[in-house]
């Protein structure tokens, strides 16, 4: 999305697997960062959610 272009949304069903998939992976995420998921911070939640959402360069 760097480019400004609009992407198409996936359907409900993809996202609520990629958000069942991010809750899964959330609290390993917090563990790296020694923190309990239910003491994020809306700042730290959302740097979380853009790592995660970062795919790992080549």
């Amino acid at each position: 999305m760097s480019d400004g272009a609009a992407q198409p949304l996936p359907g409900g069903a993809v996202i609520v697997r990629r958000y069942q998939d991010f809750q899964g992976a959330l609290p390993a995420l917090c563990d790296a960062l020694a923190v309990k998921p239910s003491e994020l911070r809306f700042r730290d939640y959302a740097n979380i959610v853009k790592v995660w959402l970062t795919p790992p360069a080549p």
